[in-house]
């Protein structure tokens, strides 16, 4: 071979490789921005991936701090709402047994053989062999109660006392063991305590 085609080849060989280059170059660049729209997508994908659940974890504890706290705020909103209520019902409670005690005095001033009544049925509590019986009336009681002569049972005797620490229109009613409380004061908490019983949750 002669240099002659030698160097032909070799100058055959440069003017290809330089045609090649820019060639190559442009689809290794191509290749480049391929690659790195691939890796910042996958990438992207990812990090927003991570980023959702992270800011959904956050969230999260944000979103039970914050129902904590308006929980706690509500029950400090509601403590107050629900003394005042109960406040509310006992001075409704206080004004209902004050006008309960009105109307059984007016009713015993018009009715006054209630008392007699009253008397009667607090004797026939008091166990059989009751034989001495004494029964506290307010003074002003004592002249209705006297004319219609309470009885004990069998021999059983009973004594009329004047007490001017028991209402009208109640009594308190002993024998040798046994005590009925049948004042004004003691039959009206009886009940309203058990109104207070029934509306109780």
């Amino acid at each position: 071979m002669s240099s002659n085609t030698f160097q032909r080849w070799e100058a055959v060989s440069a003017r290809v490789s330089e045609a090649v280059d820019p060639q190559l170059e442009r689809l290794r660049a191509q290749a480049r921005e391929q690659a790195w729209a691939a890796g910042h997508a996958e990438g992207y994908a990812a990090g927003l991936e991570q980023g959702l659940a992270e800011g959904r974890r956050r969230a999260a504890e944000e979103l039970a701090q914050n129902r904590a706290a308006f929980a706690d705020l509500l029950d400090s909103l509601a403590a107050p709402l629900a003394e005042l209520e109960q406040q509310l019902l006992d001075a409704l409670l206080q004004l209902g047994c004050a006008l309960a005690r009105r109307v059984l005095r007016h009713e015993l001033s018009v009715a006054p053989a209630r008392i007699a009544e009253l008397v009667r049925e607090g004797v026939a509590a008091l166990p059989a062999t009751a034989r001495q019986v004494s029964v506290h009336l307010n003074p002003l009681d004592l002249d209705l109660v006297r004319g219609s002569g309470p009885r004990g049972r069998g021999d059983a005797r009973v004594e009329l006392v004047a007490d001017a620490g028991i209402s009208r229109g109640g009594c308190r009613i002993s024998s040798e063991a046994s005590e009925v409380d049948l004042t004004l004061e003691t039959r009206l908490d009886e009940a309203f305590a058990r109104l207070r019983e029934s509306d109780a949750p």
